[in-house]
């Protein structure tokens, strides 16, 4: 069975997390995440590699508004070069409205995806637009039980799917 230790340091405010195989013992990879400026910006370095564990693999930095949403995420190489960038659109409710990525290797925007939500924050429709091969639009219909929680939803899209949950509600 593998494992994951977590140490967290309160002078620096650094948290490491490596991952362990449980057979073998051997550092499998490990991740260490540096908050700064009142928390609003994250880094996060992913090391990692059966050869060499201590090898800088990623770094991402992310970004956060006031809310504590997370709107902005950078992957950079080993070297710190830039990769991709993910922006993230949020609504005041707290739904992910929009997200755009950016491939800096080719250049282009390489996905888009919107959602819409009703007032009750149930997904209705959603539009990707997948590394320019056009667009994909899904779309959501509901039935709700007599609480106002949904057990029904019809998904219309590439492929048409039916999910259904079973609630039980205590006193």
């Amino acid at each position: 069975m593998n494992y994951t230790t977590h140490t967290k340091s309160r002078r620096t405010n650094k948290i490491e997390h490596i991952h362990y195989n449980g057979e073998t013992g051997a550092v499998e990879n490990k991740s260490l995440f540096s908050d700064f400026v009142n928390h609003r910006h994250k880094i996060e370095k992913y090391y990692g590699g059966i050869s060499n564990e201590n090898a800088l693999r990623l770094i991402f930095q992310n970004s956060y508004d006031q809310e504590g949403n997370h709107i902005e995420m950078i992957v950079l190489d080993e070297n710190e070069n830039k990769q991709t960038s993910h922006e993230y659109k949020w609504d005041s409710k707290g739904n992910i409205i929009s997200t755009k990525s950016f491939s800096y290797k080719d250049q282009n925007e390489s996905y888009e995806e919107k959602a819409v939500f009703d007032e009750k924050g149930n997904l209705i429709e959603d539009l990707h637009k997948p590394f320019g091969k056009g667009e994909v639009r899904t779309t959501y219909e509901y039935e709700f039980d007599n609480v106002g929680n949904w057990i029904k939803r019809n998904i219309k899209g590439e492929a048409n799917t039916i999910a259904e949950r079973i609630i039980t509600y205590y006193e």
